[in-house]
């Protein structure tokens, strides 16, 4: 199965080091066709969005997930929503504020 964070959404080459998330193209960027306003997005949050995208919840397999990841991650999720639904979602916030 293709994932648009497996290969470049611009240009389509495989992608094997870190790049960048692009909201509007909702998928993964190269160094060289990133135009500056995408979020910074290394290998290790783009493989834990591929490894979540095939997660059988039914059987999930065993995986490690490093902290550094899962926050760009947050990160990228949190304005990725954001930006598709065009206004902040109160729920996220409301989790935001439990964390502190």
């Amino acid at each position: 199965m293709h994932h648009k964070l497996e290969s470049c959404t611009s240009c389509a080459k495989p992608v094997d080091k870190d790049g960048f998330f692009s909201l509007v193209q909702g998928g993964f960027l190269c160094a060289e066709c990133a135009q500056g306003d995408e979020l910074t997005c290394s290998l290790a949050t783009r493989d834990l969005m591929i490894q979540l995208q095939n997660l059988d919840f039914g059987k999930p397999s065993e995986f490690t997930v490093k902290g550094s990841a899962l926050m760009e991650l947050e990160q990228i999720l949190y304005k990725f929503i954001t930006y598709q639904t065009d206004k902040p979602l109160k729920s996220l916030n409301f989790l935001a504020q439990l964390q502190k």
